[in-house]
């Protein structure tokens, strides 16, 4: 498939989620594609909504922000260093996040199985990270391990499909001041379901959660994440 690109963003502590997403979807959409040239560096724009169990839930990030980079070359030199960014992207960006705790990753993407062509799906959303036992290479082949065992399953479990993004090595910076940020995370998982029961139910599979540790990975809120999503398609194409 190709390059991914994610922002794990954080809102602000002195706004709620609705106040976030109402910001997120309108006025910042408007500045990054009117204002920002949103267009020149990413062929699609997906925004997608951490859905809270609860309106006092604090989730470890609200929303991610989801492109497919115009080029590869711009992991290094691309959107947020272009002028433009710094002087109406980043203001903007203050008003509704808390960029030092928002995360930028660039990811090697590759899809399996059914994966929905429709826009705006509702999924799972897993942040996924390795136990610090755990060599990179070992991990990535023992959680593919895994993602053939799901796909295997997917008569009973309603899975439709998977897409992995592997996160590359040295491509993960604090959206707050450009920093590298090691790796904290090695693979981000979309999952797609034939339904929300489904999706549901997969979530509070025990086995499911179990699953992360067996194949290498941090337990469920203990270093990997995983969010009920609901995908919004800002763009694709001109």
């Amino acid at each position: 498939m190709g390059p991914t690109k994610f922002s794990l963003l954080k809102r602000r502590q002195d706004i709620l989620h609705d106040q976030f997403l109402a910001h997120w979807h309108t006025v910042h959409v408007n500045i990054l594609i009117h204002k920002g040239r949103h267009k020149h560096y990413n062929q699609s724009y997906i925004q997608n909504d951490f859905q809270p169990s609860h309106t006092s839930d604090d989730l470890a990030f609200d929303g991610a922000a989801q492109m497919v980079p115009q080029s590869i070359q711009f992991i290094n030199n691309g959107f947020q260093q272009d002028p433009l960014y710094a002087k109406f992207v980043r203001p903007d960006e203050d008003l509704f996040l808390s960029p030092e705790k928002c995360v930028v990753l660039y990811c090697q993407s590759e899809g399996h199985g059914n994966i929905p062509k429709e826009a705006n799906q509702r999924k799972l959303l897993c942040l996924v990270r390795r136990r610090t036992e755990m060599k990179e290479d070992a991990f990535i082949a023992t959680w593919q391990v895994r993602v053939r065992h799901m796909l295997e399953q997917t008569a009973m479990t309603g899975l439709r499909g998977v897409r992995e993004h592997q996160v590359l090595r040295g491509a993960a910076t604090n959206m707050g001041n450009g920093s590298q940020q090691g790796q904290p995370f090695d693979v981000v998982e979309e999952l797609f379901f034939k339904n929300d029961e489904s999706q549901l139910s997969m979530l509070r599979n025990p086995q499911f959660l179990d699953s992360f540790r067996a194949h290498g990975a941090m337990p469920v809120n203990e270093g990997s994440n995983v969010f009920v999503t609901q995908e919004r398609l800002v763009y694709e194409g001109a």
